[in-house]
């Protein structure tokens, strides 16, 4: 093979470049996911310890037990960049994975005999494809390595495998994601080295140092495996919105256009591998399957995409293919800019911020009850001098934490013993699930018992303290905020499902109005609710209740008043 003409070399990595920095102003955004700020501070832990934990040491309901931290090495780079950059610094790195593997891919399409105009052509449109899933979380290494490895592999690099698989396993348990992309190119060049022995025993050697090297690592084999656990565990993908299955959520729409042109790229390619038939094909089960893994066959579907648009556009002349490339890159720079998102810092009121202000402040004695999504956020701010009842890495298991903490917010028989036995004397939660504005219950428990004070509200929550720890200088709310906060939390899940408002949402509105006293209002939105789930017979009997009541039947009225009195939701 001849050398490339060094000017030609530079030409091209001064396109990367470009490529490079376009894709990473793109994909800046704000942080707007929960789980960043427990990988901050597990990587603040390792750093200060000098070693990866190995028993719970933040969440009090599980201290001192056995416990993974399997994403520590994003931990512990993120908690680098903050220390080094802030807020600023961790939103380039986020964008800068992102931008990293698209460079990659586009690079790799070249090498595989696409053009540059294409691979440019289609850096936007697969940005906007994987945009929410770039979103501070480990992925960004994953997806950062495919791009490596796919790279690597079209340049026949294949030492790197093991090294990428390696790296990847100290970041994120997913480094079986590259086994199975350079499964699908081993087949290509194996059926390239058929008569060349010594190149398929290559492979094979290839194969088996990838998995030596990720055994070597902490957690090692476990790293390998533990996707399969995961994703193996039926009820993941009834209670975690990124588990859901693609055509139930709001992305349908991104699967779809994406498989059906992923799909049309390689049946119409003449000279297609079956390493693309097998990598469209195997990670569009995935991103049937799981709504996370959408990007996963966006990025195995950029090379056959480039190569696909190269042979459409061959006979078009020079000029009106780059225009076309720098149309596209012009809409998706337009795009990005206009998200609401889009930018660098923190989103205000995403993170309860106010709550670990108040308790920095004022340092209440005892412990805090804090719900799962707010948990990485408290114990980051709060930690070592407080701990939190459950986190974001809890969901997955039978954890006391998420035991412990559910069963308070689900105000369930027992609870007050159990928070006096954990010596709680804080309670952080919204007052509605954020995605389905279901109603939890402790609001409505805390509303009526004289025992329990509300200190702070604020958009992504409330903070209650009982009243023998609250603190001196502290200054008490009206508890009818307490309605208004949950009323407020409703409208603005009924704002972002607004194709889809789940029917809990009304339930919630209308118990927030009933307890302002607002009974027309709460009849119409508890009507709605009954309209959509005629099945709950307790609500629907209540909305006949309220009915009478604003019909002016006495009875009624007296019931209705004592329902209100009570403080109970229904």
């Amino acid at each position: 093979m001849c050398a490339m003409p060094p000017q030609l070399g530079s030409r091209r990595l001064l396109v990367s470049l470009g490529a490079f920095v376009v894709a990473t102003a793109w994909l800046l955004v704000r942080v707007d996911d929960y789980d960043l700020w427990f990988h901050l501070l597990i990587g603040k832990e390792v750093v200060r310890t000098g070693h990866i934990p190995v028993t719970e040491f933040y969440v009090y309901p599980a201290l001192g037990a056995a416990s993974g931290f399997h994403e520590w090495g994003f931990g512990v780079l993120s908690y680098l960049v903050e220390r080094a950059g802030g807020m600023w610094g961790l939103s380039l790195l986020n964008a800068a994975l992102g931008a990293g593997a698209l460079t990659l891919l586009a690079a790799a399409s070249v090498r595989r005999g696409g053009s540059w105009w294409a691979a440019l052509a289609l850096l936007g449109p697969v940005a906007l494809f994987c945009a929410y899933r770039f979103c501070y979380r480990p992925e960004g290494v994953l997806y950062l390595a495919m791009g490596a490895t796919i790279y690597c592999l079209e340049r026949r690099w294949l030492f790197a495998v093991p090294l990428l698989t390696a790296a990847l396993a100290l970041f994120h348990p997913s480094p079986l994601i590259l086994l199975l992309v350079f499964g699908c190119y081993a087949i290509d060049l194996a059926w390239e080295a058929r008569r060349q022995p010594k190149r398929i025993a290559l492979l094979v050697a290839v194969m088996v140092a990838s998995v030596a090297t990720i055994a070597v690592v902490p957690y090692g084999l476990h790293q390998l495996t533990l996707p399969i656990e995961f994703t193996l565990r039926g009820d993941l993908t009834k209670s975690i919105a990124e588990f859901l299955p693609t055509l139930s959520t709001a992305k349908r729409w991104h699967f779809l256009v994406l498989a059906l042109g992923a799909a049309a790229a390689v049946a119409l390619d003449r000279s297609r591998r079956a390493s693309d038939v097998l990598l469209v094909a195997g990670f569009g089960y995935l991103a049937l399957s799981h709504v996370r893994n959408v990007p996963l066959l966006a990025l195995v579907a950029y090379g056959p995409g480039a190569m696909a648009l190269t042979r459409a556009g061959a006979n078009s002349a020079g000029f009106k293919r780059w225009v076309a490339a720098a149309a596209t890159a012009s809409v998706a720079t337009a795009l990005f800019i206009a998200s609401p998102a889009w930018g660098a810092g923190e989103v205000a009121g995403k993170a309860p911020a106010r709550t670990a202000e108040f308790v920095e402040e004022f340092r209440p004695r005892g412990r805090i009850v804090n719900a799962l999504h707010t948990g990485g956020y408290l114990a980051w701010r709060l930690f070592p001098a407080y701990m939190v009842a459950a986190d974001g890495r809890t969901y997955y298991g039978e954890s006391l934490g998420l035991r412990f903490s559910t069963d308070v917010l689900l105000a369930r028989d027992g609870w007050r013993d159990a928070i006096r036995a954990q010596g709680v004397t804080m309670i952080s939660t919204p007052g509605v699930q954020p995605s389905q504005g279901t109603l939890i219950p402790i609001v409505a428990e805390l509303d009526a018992d004289p025992e329990w004070a509300l200190v702070v509200t604020e958009p992504a929550g409330m903070l209650f303290v009982r009243r023998e720890a609250l603190p001196r200088g502290a200054v008490e709310i009206p508890k009818s905020d307490i309605w208004k906060q949950v009323l407020a939390e409703a409208n603005a899940v009924m704002e972002v499902e607004a194709l889809a408002m789940p029917p809990p949402v009304f339930f919630s509105r209308g118990v927030a109005l009933f307890k302002l006293h607002d009974f027309v209002h709460a009849e119409q939105a508890l009507a709605k609710y009954a309209q959509l789930v005629p099945q709950d017979m307790e609500a629907v009997q209540f909305i006949r209740v309220l009915q009478a009541g604003l019909r002016g039947e006495p009875e009624a009225q007296a019931t209705v008043e004592e329902m209100y009195r009570r403080g109970r939701g229904l």
